[in-house]
């Protein structure tokens, strides 16, 4: 009976020994089947890019405006404020003109004698020669009076002249504006005393708009003029891309900056002193480039699967930089020539190997 027993267990425990080197076959081949993965490779590599120096600034109108008034007197009415935007020949300012009508009647009044003194000087010539025919007259007075007659021409030509100029004066009591504007600032107010070549307003001329920065000395050697500058707005979804067309060689007295004018492309939604930031080029250096596909997070790492010599992958963090597009800097954790995977599979894990498959990225 002890070896029935006995031959029933050392049945079982063959049965069982078979059961698991069967299981532990199948585990075997699922992790070598496992194992070998099919992935996109790339391999790293150094790339020149630009060297960026972001600057703020803001938009400004390629054409600013003082509205000056050519005569002198009393403003009577400012038909506009600050912010308001005026189209071409629009009322801006009317001055008072009782003055000016005032110096056009005294001048209307010194043509008309100046007139009759000629009149007058022209009879005594008239007369003054049929004497002097008679030989009743000598001739020294008919020389006096032809002088005194040019004279009294001379002087209508002159009063002709001021009057002319104080008609001309009526033009400039209503100033208007000679594009379309922004009232950028407002100086005067109504009842003020206006003295010709005094500004009353500025004004900022709407259409080509311009971006304006200031670049410390460090940096103003590497701006040149019609060079593309990438600008983006506060406001903006895409950035505008400018021409810088000018550079003043002269820094501000107290920032020691120099001011850098960048002409931005037509667009209506640009107004007058909306901010932004200027990315100028002032170099170019060779850096590490990493596309963004290839860089994945364990354990809150950011990092790589770099493939070794065996085909077999690593898991190596990495230290990123700058942004180009997709592509990274690479700072620290990998060099130039390693090769890693893109857009690894959720379960690759450390020492899976792999093998290229088609679409390689380089």
């Amino acid at each position: 009976m002890n070896w029935v027993v006995q031959r029933f267990i050392v049945l079982m425990v063959l049965n069982m020994l078979a059961g698991c080197g069967e299981d532990h076959g199948k585990d075997s081949l699922q992790a070598l089947q496992r194992s070998v993965r099919d992935v996109i490779l790339f391999r790293i590599e150094q790339r020149v890019q630009p060297v960026i120096y972001a600057v703020p600034g803001s938009v400004v109108p390629a054409q600013r405006l003082k509205i000056t008034s050519r005569i002198s007197g009393f403003i009577e009415q400012i038909h506009v404020d600050e912010g308001n935007r005026v189209e071409l020949g629009t009322a801006l300012v009317d001055i008072d003109d009782t003055q000016l009508e005032a110096n056009i009647r005294v001048a209307q009044a010194s043509l008309a004698s100046a007139k009759a003194d000629l009149a007058d000087a022209r009879a005594d010539v008239e007369r003054y020669q049929s004497l002097a025919t008679k030989q009743v007259l000598a001739e020294d007075q008919l020389r006096d009076a032809r002088v005194r007659s040019a004279l009294a021409k001379a002087q209508v030509e002159k009063m002709q002249a001021e009057l002319d100029a104080r008609r001309e004066e009526r033009r400039y009591v209503r100033l208007t504006t000679p594009v379309r504007a922004l009232v950028r600032e407002r100086l005067r107010d109504p009842g003020d005393m206006i003295i010709a070549g005094e500004p009353v307003l500025h004004l900022d001329a709407l259409g080509q708009m311009e971006f304006e920065v200031f670049v410390p000395s460090t940096q103003i050697d590497s701006v040149s003029a019609g060079e593309v500058v990438e600008v983006a707005l506060d406001h903006a979804s895409t950035h505008l891309f400018g021409k810088v067309v000018g550079v003043v060689h002269s820094a501000d007295t107290t920032t020691r900056r120099y001011k850098v004018r960048i002409e931005l492309p037509d667009n209506p939604h640009l107004a007058p002193g909306q901010y932004g930031i200027a990315r100028l080029r002032i170099g170019e250096e060779s850096v590490t480039i990493l596309p963004d596909a290839a860089v994945v997070e364990h354990a809150g790492i950011e990092g790589v699967f770099v493939v070794d010599a065996e085909q077999k992958v690593r898991f190596r963090s990495v230290r990123l930089g700058r942004r180009w597009g997709t592509d990274r800097e690479v700072l620290a954790g990998v060099e130039s020539g390693s090769t890693v995977a893109m857009k690894p599979p959720s379960d690759l894990r450390d020492g899976d190997r792999v093998r290229k498959t088609k679409g390689d990225a380089n």
